[in-house]
């Protein structure tokens, strides 16, 4: 990697979401509006590398805790969702400069959480920026200090926080991922407990609040592939190489006039230029 060379990590299914807002005509609203906000992104970071980050199953999380995540309600549009989540993943796969990560027993916050550590070169200038609006990868914040993460939410850059962001989390829990708090530990106690040391120890004499703040912490903290884990991921993850021609043919296909007329689409190949 260059010197103050720059990875751009996308939390794929995290702004695959977000596409499921704003324009919604046709059959392929999601893939048009993931697309249309990739441009600007990639304009706004300009990176020299963009890696796109998929989810894989939760086997260790759903050992610790089988009801993780289990209140998540389904999509009543489930079914055209995966559809075009799948549109979008194929595309980049086959006809854009960006490499797409994706192990199938991990989850992407702790890809995520690999790619920093692997790609972890402070003094060669190297910097990471990881674009989403999931406040957990604020713990990558207070880990490494060649990460930023970029909230597209509130369009800004999240700020580590005094306290240890983990430690505060098990404390809490976590209702987004249905992990039950130390009972009657909210937000604001969370944060007393660690800025008071026997505070803290007098609520763990509890053995139920201790059980609960310990299998937490492995929940919330991201977890460290092993080195053939690594080198699986590595082996799996798909180097796309631009294919402008297909792009468009892809594009025209779904009806995107809007990028592919003269003009806005040389401004949108010329964009990756640089990836």
């Amino acid at each position: 990697m260059a010197r103050d060379s720059h990875i751009l990590v996308i939390d794929g299914m995290n702004l695959l979401h977000r596409a499921r807002g704003g324009f919604k005509k046709g059959d392929h609203p999601i893939a048009f509006n993931f697309f249309r906000g990739l441009r600007p992104m990639i304009e706004l970071f300009k990176p020299d590398e963009c890696f796109f980050v998929l989810e894989g199953h939760p086997e260790r999380n759903l050992a610790l805790l089988p009801e993780y995540k289990a209140t998540r309600q389904p999509m009543p549009e489930a079914d055209d969702f995966i559809r075009q989540v799948d549109e979008v993943v194929s595309l980049l796969k086959r006809a854009f400069p960006v490499r797409v990560f994706q192990h199938p027993r991990y989850e992407a916050d702790d890809v995520v959480a690999n790619i920093c550590r692997r790609w972890k070169d402070d003094a060669n200038g190297l910097s990471i920026t990881v674009v989403s609006s999931d406040s957990d990868f604020i713990q990558l914040l207070q880990q490494h200090t060649h990460v930023r993460l970029w909230n597209w939410r509130k369009k800004a850059y999240e700020q580590a926080p005094e306290h240890d962001y983990v430690s505060w989390k098990a404390l809490r829990g976590d209702g987004t991922d249905n992990i039950p708090g130390v009972p009657g530990v909210g937000d604001r106690t969370a944060e007393m407990l660690l800025k008071d040391g026997p505070s803290f120890l007098k609520r763990m004499e509890d053995p139920v609040n201790r059980s609960i703040y310990e299998r937490n912490l492995q929940l919330v903290r991201f977890f460290e592939l092993t080195d053939e884990e690594d080198e699986e991921l590595m082996e799996l993850c798909c180097d796309g190489h631009a294919s402008w021609d297909e792009v468009r043919r892809m594009f025209e296909l779904w009806g995107f006039r809007s990028m592919t007329a003269p003009g806005p689409w040389e401004k949108y190949v010329m964009t990756f230029e640089g990836l």
